[in-house]
């Protein structure tokens, strides 16, 4: 498959990445074509790829859930108390990239969606609880997060 040739959607799939060479590239492409330039994530986490007949086209890396977020507990409406008990059933999106050559419409939305359907079963698997709610940050001035909202996110609020 030619990285600039549209790929059909419908042969999107997405898989958790947990082999070490794996794991491996994984990191080594969030390092070299992430903005943040960095694969690093904090707590619980797991990585995903999105494969087009074979073919790493996207990458998902979910981690905990900031620990302080106004904008997401207000929203939720848990107290401090509900906050400290429960976070731990949030998860962040804190990385995704698109590969470079790979990038058309409604890609990015649609690993966003695939990957949101088996998200919870695989925590769940692999932490011993589910995930109830997912969270990222969209930075205003790099992209408009479209894809997230093409995907069901409901935008919430700024940080601080």
């Amino acid at each position: 498959m030619n990285a600039t040739a549209p790929l059909c959607l419908a042969l999107v799939t997405i898989r958790s990445v947990s082999l070490p060479d794996e794991l491996d590239r994984w990191n080594d492409l969030m390092r070299r074509y992430h903005y943040l330039a960095s694969e690093r994530m904090v707590g619980e986490q797991l990585r995903y790829v999105a494969e087009c007949c074979g073919q790493w086209v996207a990458l998902l890396g979910w981690s905990a859930a900031s620990l302080k977020l106004q904008a997401r507990d207000t929203w939720i409406g848990w107290t401090p108390a509900q906050v400290r008990q429960r976070l731990h059933l949030v998860a962040q999106n804190a990385r995704f990239l698109v590969l470079p050559g790979y990038e058309q419409p409604n890609l990015a939305s649609r690993c966003l969606g695939l990957n949101l359907k088996c998200l919870s079963r695989d925590w769940a698997e692999r932490y011993g609880h589910p995930i109830v709610l997912a969270e990222t940050f969209v930075e205003s001035e790099r992209n408009n997060g479209t894809c997230y909202r093409a995907s069901g996110w409901i935008e919430i609020g700024a940080t601080k």
